[in-house]
């Protein structure tokens, strides 16, 4: 109590919340405000939001009211700046909010931006009250002011970001995928970036146009960054394209751009393997076939059955010999792999070399004998 000083209750307050006092931190902002200039408002607004702080912490609803009514409102009168007003204001209405009281919030941000009617930040406080009770047409009202006021490009992107948001919940999808377009345009964070293109990929589908979806999930690919990123948002883009769209030629373009850019992107060679198994000939299907191998180099048990697969289909195509080696990598992966020796002991039949049939059955009788438990007498 023999402290004279605010500035010293003030730091005494500081450190008060640092160790999570907020009651000390309370009483020592009172007491730097008892001591405090009556004409020193600048000082005392700082004091006045710290001691909110603390009984927010506290979760004095109570004296938060208090607060307002009987020292913030009043000491709004005193203030002659617009933009020391339009901070109180500001305060006032974030406090109204935090009450429930939604309409005297608003009065006191709409007074506020009336104050400074391009601050960016005061506006968009209006807007995330009208859109905290759904009143989308206001928010948008408001952004759309607040993006006239914008002059740097991150702020525009921003905003337009928002009143894409704002025009999907009022259902006017055609202009919410303008308004992210224009987003996408300023620049936006790769996060938010990502968010964008996929609400406009999602607009399209729901104005029940599959094509442009497909088109903006490629416009999304090529911008996307990293090749693992870019490869997935092209497999996305096949999907639509052949689910969707039903253009089976854009989609297998979109998949092997995909698996160009990331090889092992193994739902991209599934899809590639399912469409090339709907062609007359064997070329395309014995290609994706050789890419899926190349793609399970980290997985043995995974490559030795495509490799048989691969076997398989050459011998269709009329390349035995082809087939031939895939099934000696695939021994040289697993000299007991019974599918690989089972297809090299026929091989050897149909090309009557007793000597090599013969040693692949005993190979695999070697791995069945050895796989079956000897029987044991109770």
């Amino acid at each position: 109590k023999g402290i004279k000083a605010p500035e010293a209750w003030t730091q005494l307050a500081t450190a008060e919340r640092r160790q999570e006092a907020p009651e000390a931190a309370r009483d020592a902002l009172r007491e730097a405000l008892a001591l405090l200039e009556d004409d020193d408002l600048e000082a005392r607004w700082e004091l006045l939001r710290g001691v909110d702080e603390a009984l927010a912490e506290l979760r004095d609803d109570k004296s938060r009211r208090a607060l307002l009514e009987d020292e913030l409102e009043p000491l709004l009168a005193q203030l002659g700046k617009e933009d020391e007003r339009a901070r109180v204001l500001a305060r006032i209405g974030e406090l109204r909010e935090d009450q429930g009281d939604i309409e005297g919030a608003l009065q006191a941000l709409e007074v506020a931006s009336r104050l400074l009617p391009e601050d960016l930040e005061l506006l968009a406080r209006r807007a995330d009250v009208h859109e905290l009770v759904g009143d989308w047409a206001s928010a948008r009202q408001v952004l759309d002011q607040a993006l006239a006021a914008a002059s740097e490009d991150d702020d525009k992107a921003r905003l337009s970001l928002r009143l894409g948001q704002v025009a999907t919940q009022q259902h006017q999808e055609r202009v919410a995928i303008g308004c992210y377009e224009r987003a996408l345009r300023w620049g936006l964070p790769a996060e938010q970036e990502e968010l964008a293109w996929r609400r406009i990929v999602e607009l399209h589908l729901r104005r029940g146009d599959p094509v442009a979806a497909a088109q903006a999930a490629e416009l999304a690919a090529a911008s996307s960054v990293g090749a693992e990123s870019r490869a997935e948002q092209l497999f996305r883009a096949a999907q639509l394209w052949l689910k969707s769209a039903a253009r089976e030629e854009d989609a297998r373009r979109c998949l092997r751009d995909a698996v160009e850019r990331w090889p092992r992107h193994r739902r991209a060679l599934d899809s590639l393997e399912s469409l090339a198994k709907q062609d007359e000939g064997k070329d395309e299907l014995l290609a994706v076939l050789r890419l899926k191998v190349e793609a399970a180099a980290d997985q043995p048990g995974v490559q030795k059955a495509l490799l048989v697969r691969l076997a398989e289909n050459l011998v269709e195509a009329e390349r035995s010999d082809d087939a031939r080696s895939a099934i000696a990598h695939a021994l040289g992966l697993d000299d007991g792999y019974l599918p690989a020796l089972l297809f090299a002991a026929r091989s050897a039949r149909t090309r009557e070399v007793p000597e090599e049939m013969l040693a692949h059955y005993q190979r695999i009788a070697e791995v069945l004998l050895g796989s079956v438990k000897p029987f044991q007498f109770m």
